[in-house]
């Protein structure tokens, strides 16, 4: 059996990978849409995301981009989570996404 090993990210990294900008990061930290996997009340550097983090900035990110309202993209990274059963979103999820 593969040892799995939980892979933590900081904000300049998740940053660079998503392509959001610091600012909506801060902003959805502060406004407690996104929750950091490690030290959710600290900031900058000592601030680290896990896997599920990083889906949901994807997904925030895409919809906003895509011209929702944010109040409208958490509702619906909401929704996707329940019909996922609040687990780890799938590739297969996002793939829909991504096509929608």
């Amino acid at each position: 059996m593969p040892l799995c090993i939980p892979m933590y990210l900081t904000s300049k990294v998740v940053v660079s990978l998503v392509g959001c900008s610091f600012r909506q990061l801060q902003y959805w930290r502060r406004k407690e849409i996104i929750v950091p996997a490690i030290n959710p009340s600290g900031s900058g550097y000592n601030v680290y995301y896990d896997e599920q983090n990083i889906i949901d900035i994807f997904i925030l990110h895409y919809l906003t981009l895509r011209g929702y309202v944010l109040r409208a993209a958490v509702k619906v990274l909401k929704l996707i989570k329940v019909f996922n059963n609040n687990s780890l979103i799938t590739k297969s999820v996002t793939d829909i996404l991504v096509v929608w």
